[in-house]
């Protein structure tokens, strides 16, 4: 078994990822007002390790061969001159999958732990390699198949879909793809995968029409997608940051109608997942009221007649 302390040395893994990304975000703003150069960097890349000291070589090998060579980043640099910096800014488009892969070593994200550590829970030996097979089966086309529990029938099922995506959203990891059987695009919570039942296909299908997480998860506020509704939400401003936080990612419509009752602002977007905002909209009292559409108003109605049952009995 291959334990931590077995790892080759840091200059053949990822710590090397890590020190260069660790060179780029301190070089990239032109305004610090410290001049960084390979002697200051490479005692700075210190500070996070123990073992050997890094030297000003490698941090202008950094520089070189990971930033300038295989990222295409301009770096300026001048033989024995006081600052390192960048020629320009990174590119906006790779700037994102920068920030995203550097967030993982200097963030701690608890969630995404805890659900990585279900994942491995429940794939054990087959971790890594489940969410291989599946990225690999989506860019390049080939259905695949697994065993899961229907929420509907409340037995494990055999499904064939087409794989999208591999997303983490709200408190789980999914598999975004597209169910052969009903035609419909699904979430399926990836650690709910029975073990050992993934099988990709030899079958093609047109990757060129696969969805992007974006489009799929466009009116969703937490983890479905689905047939879409448009919503019409009044509330206070007492609430409003609350409300804000909640519905900002669907691109919502407000206008202030204080004044006009005993509400101070009004929201029109789309969602997919209307269960999700009635929980939402639970702990906000009188302070928000849905307007439409009916059966939405209904469903919350319902909802919080059963919670006030549960405490009336």
């Amino acid at each position: 078994m291959l334990i931590r302390k077995e790892f080759p040395r840091p200059d053949s893994q990822l710590n090397v990822l890590k020190r260069y990304l660790h060179v780029l975000a301190l070089i990239q703003n032109q305004k610090d007002s410290v001049d960084w150069n390979s002697q200051n960097l490479a005692t700075m890349l210190y500070t996070d390790e123990t073992g050997d000291p890094i030297t000003d070589k490698m941090v202008r090998d950094y520089i070189r061969n990971s930033l300038k060579k295989e990222l295409g980043i301009d770096v300026k640099t001048v033989k024995g001159g006081r600052r390192t910096g960048l020629n320009q800014e990174i590119d906006r488009d790779l700037l994102p999958s920068i920030v995203s892969v550097y967030s993982l070593f200097v963030s701690s994200d608890v969630s995404r732990d805890n659900i990585i550590k279900r994942h491995i829970k429940a794939h054990g030996e087959e971790a890594l390699w489940i969410l291989a097979r599946i990225y690999f089966a989506a860019i390049q086309g080939h259905p695949v198949s697994f065993d899961y529990e229907s929420r509907s029938e409340k037995k494990i099922k055999r499904y064939t879909v087409k794989p999208y995506h591999i997303v983490f959203r709200g408190n789980n990891l999914y598999l975004a793809c597209g169910n052969l059987e009903t035609g419909k695009d699904v979430l399926f919570i990836i650690p709910k995968i029975q073990p050992c039942s993934l099988k990709v296909s030899d079958d093609r299908f047109g990757t060129e029409l696969r969805p992007s997480v974006d489009d799929l998860f466009s009116k969703s506020l937490g983890a479905f997608i689905g047939k879409k509704q448009k919503v019409v939400l009044r509330y206070s401003k007492t609430i409003s940051h609350y409300i804000t936080d909640i519905i900002d990612c669907v691109d919502p419509k407000i206008k202030d109608i204080s004044g006009s009752g005993r509400f101070d602002f009004e929201a029109s977007f789309e969602i997919a997942d209307d269960l999700y905002l009635c929980k939402q909209l639970f702990t906000c009292g009188t302070q928000a009221e849905i307007v439409s559409p009916p059966s939405l108003r209904k469903m919350m109605a319902e909802k919080l007649k059963e919670c006030l049952g549960v405490y009336e009995g």
